[in-house]
């Protein structure tokens, strides 16, 4: 608290931060688009705020099970603070140790991802990853809904009367019809992620099932079909990690993002894996051998180059993630390794997830939909709160956030029904599968903390709140056996 309380007694100006609202690109989707047009558009769900969720900004706020929150302005705080500087070499010699120990006792061989999934080109600029069969109780056949990404401008849209699809079992194959809708929020690049929907007459019965699409005389590729019921069952929750691309190395923050969300009751870990992102493979691979932790690695060997699609494929990442989770959870979250989403009244998620559930009984939930804090990592850390000096975790000692709590629909994120989630966005859900409601979570029952630099997002960085709230879950944290195989290995 030392450094902290430097701070606040040089503290003489303050600044009236400004609520900063992302633009959502409003793009087309439906399942059923009509014949010799584009996707049509419609509207952004509506997010009315609830009394109980508005930002936290003059007043000091204290949630129940939690300590004080503390709100005012720190002065000094700059793009290029010392703070982030110590930091960022700090994470940087200590994942290069990491590596070099890993390096010495592991043999990086290529990788090898769980499923057959990867992209394949099947038609001129349509490119699909995944497939899977989709039926509920008012479509008793349903259809096969397949996971892509699409030139925006393909001639595909303009001409269906050739677009059709072929199903394939051992007993036979028959025909179906091919519709391609985009997904929701391309960002104005030229691709843009995209569902094909085949829609079939009769239920395949076979133990395996792949689909093709068929346009003009272009050669059939086969997609296996993934075949799930809609029981929900097993985990409560899984979590997914957006595409890593490029050569990601910073293993520590594999570690402590796995640890928190083990401890908070998460089963579950998909991460999407491209082959620059080896070590992180392999590293991944060696904590869910070596201690129970279920992680599923699949591979995202996307076919186009980085600037013709947003964020390496996050929307087809998203849609994959979703429709996958439909087997083994209850409820999914799609977030990134910066991201925590923090229960202020429990002591899990899973807990947490129960209690709002009863006090939505009446309502048809699809997905809670849970707001923003930057913990901005140019703000200094409480090096009195560190309890593993070799270890640089961030969430014990990063307790100062940006004092505005962004609204929903901006850098929001949500925690959804895989089984409810027809379309999903990055901060929400563009679509559910019937009636299903987006529950908006107000911050003192769950707010997502983002660990993130901030420069360039937040307009001022001065005004601050102090929050601990993550505190309840540090002596779990840094006891753990993830966070102990961090230790020995360095």
């Amino acid at each position: 608290m030392a450094g902290l309380s430097r701070f606040l007694q040089r503290s003489k100006t303050c600044w009236t931060i400004v609520a900063v609202s992302a633009c959502l690109l409003i793009a087309a989707y439906v399942f059923t688009a009509p014949p010799h047009a584009a996707p049509p558009h419609f509207a952004q769900p509506h997010f009315a705020e609830p009394q109980t969720a508005q930002p936290h900004t003059a007043q000091p706020h204290t949630a129940p099970n939690s300590t004080a929150q503390q709100s005012f302005t720190l002065a000094g705080v700059t793009c290029n603070s010392d703070a982030l500087h110590k930091l960022e070499t700090r994470l940087h010699s200590f994942n290069g140790r990491l590596l070099s120990e890993l390096s010495a006792k592991h043999n990086f061989a290529p990788a090898v991802p769980d499923g057959e999934n990867s992209w394949q080109g099947v038609l001129p600029s349509v490119y699909i990853y995944s497939a899977y069969f989709h039926r509920n109780d008012s479509d008793p056949v349903g259809d096969i809904r397949l996971v892509g990404i699409t030139s925006k401008s393909n001639p595909i849209f303009q001409n269906t009367k050739n677009f059709t699809c072929k199903v394939r079992t051992e007993s036979g194959t028959f025909d179906g019809k091919a519709e391609m809708s985009l997904i929701p929020e391309d960002h104005g690049y030229q691709f843009s992620a995209a569902f094909v929907r085949c829609v079939i007459s009769e239920v395949p019965s076979a133990a395996r099932v792949e689909v093709a699409l068929q346009y003009s005389a272009y050669p059939l590729v086969w997609i296996n079909v993934h075949q799930y019921s809609r029981n929900e069952s097993q985990e409560v929750i899984s979590v997914c990690v957006r595409p890593l691309f490029g050569p990601f190395e910073n293993l520590v923050r594999l570690v402590e993002f796995l640890t928190y969300y083990s401890v908070l009751g998460v089963k579950q870990f998909s991460f999407y894996v491209t082959g620059d992102s080896r070590k992180a493979y392999h590293f991944l691979r060696l904590l869910g051998d070596q201690h129970n932790v279920r992680i599923s690695l699949h591979s995202w060997n996307l076919p186009l180059a980085t600037h013709l699609i947003h964020s390496y494929g996050q929307l087809a990442f998203t849609q994959d993630c979703l429709y996958r989770a439909r087997q083994s959870s209850k409820y999914v979250t799609v977030v990134d390794l910066d991201e925590f989403i923090v229960p202020k009244r429990y002591a899990t998620l899973p807990e947490a997830l129960a209690a709002l559930e009863k006090e939505h009984s009446g309502k048809v939930i699809g997905n809670f939909n849970v707001r923003n804090q930057f913990f901005c990592l140019e703000y200094p850390p409480e090096t009195s709160l560190e309890t593993h000096p070799r270890v640089p975790l961030l969430t014990p000692v990063y307790t100062m956030r940006q004092s505005e709590t962004w609204p929903h629909a901006s850098r929001s994120k949500y925690i959804a029904r895989p089984n409810a989630a027809a379309v999903g966005g990055i901060h929400f859900i563009w679509k559910h599968e019937g009636n299903e409601e987006q529950i908006l979570v107000p911050p003192d029952v769950m707010a997502m903390h983002h660990y993130r630099r901030c420069c360039g997002i937040v307009r001022e960085l001065n005004k601050v709140t102090r929050d601990t709230d993550m505190s309840r879950f540090t002596k779990q944290i840094v006891n753990h056996d993830l966070i102990r195989t961090l230790e020995t290995l360095t």
